[in-house]
């Protein structure tokens, strides 16, 4: 039996208290973002039937708010250089996520 100390604990309550809130307001990249930083390597949770990874979370974040710079930033440290994903119908590398934070961080100071 594998023995589970208190930050595991603390881990697996945030999740849940995340996948509850996505149950309430599925549309919300906040959430998706925090969520996904709970997660760590191969570690997934399901929500509807689905199966999400620290970087599924983060790309279900920035397909509902693209102009998130954190969540490009995240996007990018789950890549490695030779990587890349699609989101929103569109292929970005490690690079790429990287540089779409920064413009949409520009973005945010033209208020």
């Amino acid at each position: 039996q594998e023995s589970r100390g208190l930050g595991d604990v603390y881990k697996r309550q945030q999740q849940d208290c995340y996948m509850k809130s996505l149950e309430i307001i599925p549309d919300d990249s906040d959430i998706w973002t925090a969520l996904g930083t709970t997660l760590s390597g191969d570690e997934a949770v399901e929500i509807d039937g689905t199966s999400y990874t620290q970087q599924g979370c983060f790309i279900k974040a920035a397909e509902i708010c693209p102009d998130d710079s954190n969540v490009w930033k995240a996007i990018g440290g789950t890549l490695s250089e030779n990587e890349s994903v699609v989101v929103n119908d569109t292929s970005y590398t490690q690079g790429a996520c990287f540089i779409k934070a920064e413009i949409c961080s520009d973005d945010d100071l033209d208020v």
